[in-house]
């Protein structure tokens, strides 16, 4: 961030500072274990947490004020600026720094592949631009704000992953971020126990358009079914991207290989490669080549960019491990990408394929009979193996017959991976976080003689 005097950062939440008090500020923290000297300290609360707790330790850690709420009773020896509510006190700071700041911002949002999305934007604008991003996946009302104090005089652009859970999360963040350009992935049973089904999530995704600010483009995918819906929804341009033939950026997969896949897309010569599992994420690509045709960045520069991309722990890396191949999609799961990764692996030529699943969460009043889904498509498929963890995916590995097994928890599950695996397996791992399964992938290559820290060599 860029140094500020306390009272123009004041002013952004809406608070008056006496013009006696010159204090400047060079930064934001909400932690103050990680606070650096000069930082404006921001007291938040949460279920478990309140950051009013500290507020003293952030001014010995040389906080220079504080943001706290009206009714915080604390004597420190800093300047405190006092707000209803510190959590949208930070989201206004963040739109007040925002505004003075050149860079345009992407922002990227969906039911699923956000963060590989995420990166490949970044990655993209980096080949002409100087650009800043998210780090990691922090994508909601306080990593998107603390992701905004980043951008420098010198940044082009500013490239923002965005969740949500419920109605109005997105149009929240872009309130905040005011986003010139934003991507949306696609729409999935991911969150829609919260907001009411699949269209549900489509109207709550759409709330990121309709606050969309300056060149106000929309890259959106054509193959999803409510394409026509969010489009109605851009306020400015759109650019789809896809596998259908009318997609603006249309792609046709090549050749589909054990850890990658080749795609073209018409009017471009040549192949585009990623080395991703499942094509599955020719998804993301394509949004990425949508993305630099709408910033005049050359298609050559995007296909080095996409090759160069591999997927990190956890979001479909493929470890191979005295003999047996595991695929780590250990970090997230919703229906739709569940069914493209079992349609994957049942498409891999292995000695065994054994699918280990964990419960699907979020899914609200439809989340029996979406596991029950899960459990109708594998009756036909060549696993071999279904293991299940978590109470929800019990309904799976039942219906699943005599291959299906089912574990309480994903203790449990490693355990029966860890003896069931035989040299030549190829083990796909995947569950909601809340899981836990990296456990289990954690086991599996301890007992081949593998690690799975090795493997990575960038995040996805």
């Amino acid at each position: 961030m860029e140094t500020r005097r306390l009272a123009e950062v004041a002013g952004w939440a809406g608070v008056s500072i006496p013009p006696s008090v010159s204090v400047s500020v060079s930064g934001v923290s909400t932690d103050s274990r990680t606070l650096r000297r000069g930082d404006l300290f921001i007291a938040l609360q949460g279920p478990h947490f309140d950051g009013h707790c500290f507020v003293e330790a952030a001014a010995s850690a040389g906080a220079a004020a504080a943001v706290v709420r009206t009714e915080f009773a604390g004597r420190v020896r800093i300047p405190l600026v006092r707000v209803g509510d510190t959590l949208r006190a930070l989201g206004d700071i963040a739109t007040g720094y925002r505004r003075q700041m050149p860079a345009e911002v992407i922002a990227v949002t969906g039911s699923d592949g956000k963060t590989t999305t995420k990166e490949l934007a970044a990655r993209v604008v980096s080949l002409r631009y100087p650009v800043t991003a998210t780090s990691g996946n922090l994508n909601n009302q306080i990593g998107v704000p603390l992701t905004l104090f980043r951008i420098s005089p010198e940044h082009r652009f500013c490239v923002l992953e965005m969740g949500m859970n419920r109605r109005g999360e997105l149009a929240r963040l872009a309130e905040i971020a005011r986003p010139d350009i934003a991507i949306l992935t696609n729409i999935g049973w991911a969150h829609a126990g919260m907001v009411g089904g699949r269209r549900g999530i489509a109207l709550a995704k759409a709330e990121l358009l309709r606050g969309l600010c300056g060149r106000r483009v929309a890259i959106l995918n054509r193959d999803s079914a409510h394409f026509n819906l969010l489009r109605r929804r851009a306020p400015g341009t759109v650019v789809s991207f896809g596998t259908h033939p009318l997609s603006d950026v249309a792609g046709v997969l090549e050749d589909v290989g054990a850890d990658a896949f080749t795609f073209a897309v018409r009017g471009i010569e040549g192949s585009f490669r990623m080395s991703f599992w499942n094509p599955v994420w020719i998804s993301a690509g394509l949004a990425a080549v949508a993305l630099a045709r709408v910033l005049d960045i050359p298609a050559r520069d995007v296909r080095d960019c996409l090759a160069a991309l591999r997927p990190g722990p956890g979001r479909g890396q493929v470890i191979r491990s005295g003999g047996v191949t595991v695929i780590d999609e250990s970090y997230n799961s919703n229906p739709e990408s569940l069914r493209a990764a079992l349609r994957a692996l049942a498409r891999r030529d292995e000695n065994r394929r054994v699918a280990v699943i964990g419960d699907m969460a979020e899914l609200g009043r439809r989340a029996g009979l979406l596991h029950r889904s899960i459990g109708l498509l594998l009756r036909g498929m060549p696993i071999e193996r279904v293991i299940t963890v978590g109470r929800t995916s019990a309904v799976i590995s039942k219906m699943a017959g005599e291959k299906g097994r089912h574990a309480q928890d994903a203790e449990e599950a490693a355990e029966i991976a860890a003896a069931e695996i035989r040299r030549g397996d190829c083990v796909l791992v995947k569950g909601s976080r809340v899981m836990k399964l990296e456990r289990v992938v954690q086991a599996i290559c301890g007992r081949t003689g593998g690690c799975p820290c090795s493997t990575s060599s960038s995040t996805a």
